[in-house]
């Protein structure tokens, strides 16, 4: 029994180990693709989550608690995105971006970030404050000149 406890605790720190750590940083891990990181709060702080796989140009809907709940957002090297309000990301509502990293996470970030207004109603969003309003994303790949590249 004992040989059995100690061998379930050397599997866990080895799959731990191998696993990339989920940081604060949104550049700190070393990542197998492109993707965004996340936080509910500012600088970072409270709930995060990294979305892998964000750099084909689909429209992704943030989960809860980050649906319009999302205060720093930082795209990956090597990524721009555009930031919806609206879960489709059609380019006829009003989006914020293009973001490149670091991203967004300070007041200040948001207000100085592009804001393109749409041909539809802006729902009452103003361009500095985009904070906790973002729905939606997508993202692609841009090369060093942040241009995009397919």
């Amino acid at each position: 029994m004992l040989l059995d406890l100690f061998a379930v605790i050397v599997a866990a720190v080895l799959s731990v180990r191998g696993a990339p750590a989920l940081t604060q940083d949104p550049q700190a891990a070393e990542r197998p693709t492109a993707g965004v990181f996340v936080a509910t709060d500012l600088n970072w702080g409270g709930d995060t989550l990294w979305i892998p796989d964000a750099s084909n140009g689909s429209c992704i809907v943030l989960p809860a608690p980050f649906y319009q709940g999302t205060s720093s957002f930082g795209p990956d090297k090597g990524i721009a995105c555009s930031l919806w309000y609206h879960d489709d990301c059609d380019s006829r509502n009003p989006s914020f971006g293009p973001l490149r990293t670091p991203g967004v996470s300070t007041p200040a970030d948001w207000s100085n970030a592009t804001y393109n207004p749409n041909s539809l109603d802006n729902n009452g969003i103003a361009p500095n404050s985009w904070d906790k309003q973002v729905t939606a994303f997508n993202c692609w790949k841009v090369g060093e000149a942040g241009l995009r590249v397919d």
